[in-house]
């Protein structure tokens, strides 16, 4: 009968090298596409400062601004994101408020990593501010 140290130190091993790879793979995924987490985003409003949360996955994502309005049922709610283009400098998506509420308008947003690795983004006039959460 093999002792524990002979079968253990193989099987260890295995399970430390694959653990590795799929953390190399999740960095490897992360720098194909910067933009892929989870972010505040931060802008200037008419009136005030705004905030959001954005998660932005390899197939789309969501959108939650994070004030809501009496007189606007259309902010606050969760829209799902949908991704026009990608690549390693510049994101292009659409919070799709339609989908959240049946006559809200949707928002086009563009999102760009600087040489510093920093995003931020614009929606119409208004620049966004991100940090990763």
């Amino acid at each position: 009968m093999k002792k524990w140290s002979q079968w253990a130190t193989p099987a260890l091993a295995g399970a430390l090298l694959m653990g590795v790879g799929g953390v190399a793979s999740l960095h490897a995924q992360d720098a194909a596409n910067p933009f892929i987490g989870k972010w505040k985003v931060e802008w200037q409003g008419e009136k005030k400062s705004q905030e959001a949360d954005l998660e932005i996955t390899a197939s789309g994502g969501t959108w939650q601004t994070a004030t809501s309005k009496r007189k606007d049922p259309c902010i606050g709610r969760e829209a799902p994101v949908e991704i026009k283009s990608v690549n390693a400098e510049m994101l292009k998506f659409t919070a799709k408020f339609s989908e959240a509420l049946a006559g809200c308008k949707d928002a086009n947003m563009t999102l760009t990593r600087a040489a510093d690795g920093k995003i931020s983004g614009m929606r119409g006039d208004a620049e966004l501010t991100l940090t990763r959460k």
